[in-house]
């Protein structure tokens, strides 16, 4: 769900939706705030440079995760797909003569690895959906400051991470293929 809060002080808060600042100050000074899906606040950091760390999109550990389902996935499926070559290879040999005992062995204990990989496979499927909501989910994050952002702090969407050289006002910042991109909000 979302964080609201008027401040934020010296804090490490985490939301799976997004970190709400609003009131007469709504600000984040220190610490780390991560909202999965964004960051809104009036000021951002402090004029004594206070590292703030303001951070929304995917954390490492939720890339980390997507990239290990996949891999898990390619590695799931080039398992079975060497399993099924073995047993049609037993049985292409059955057509010729008839079936050994070892060959029945070895089909039976094939078969059995199959069970436990297309199991495994099943599990791994379901992790991917999780992730792939996650994912989802971070894909439009954004960090908006509505007036002062403070030299010191820094902007981190997904991966990437932007320390702030100096004051600015009135931004909004998304992150572009790997890149963060800041946006002058107008006001009027």
């Amino acid at each position: 769900g979302d964080i609201n809060s008027n401040t934020i002080l010296n804090s490490e808060v985490f939301a799976d939706g997004k970190v709400i600042l609003t009131g007469k100050r709504g600000t984040l000074i220190g610490g780390y705030a991560h909202g999965r899906k964004g960051i809104s606040c009036v000021n951002l950091g402090n004029n004594v440079e206070v590292k703030t760390v303001a951070h929304a999109g995917l954390e490492t550990k939720d890339y980390l995760k997507n990239q290990d389902v996949m891999k898990k996935d390619v590695y799931l499926r080039d398992q079975l797909k060497v399993i099924l070559e073995k047993m049609n290879h037993i049985l292409a040999k059955k057509k010729a003569a008839p079936i050994t005992k070892e060959d029945l062995d070895e089909l039976n204990a094939l078969n059995a690895k199959k069970s436990e990989l297309t199991a495994q496979l099943k599990d791994n499927i379901r992790e991917q959906e999780i992730i792939s909501k996650v994912v989802e989910e971070a894909r439009y994050a954004e960090i908006r400051v509505e007036e002062h952002v403070y030299k010191g702090a820094i902007i981190a969407i997904d991966a990437s991470r932007m320390p702030i050289q100096d004051s600015t006002k009135y931004m909004i910042y998304r992150g572009v293929n790997g890149v963060i991109e800041g946006s002058v909000i107008v006001v009027n």
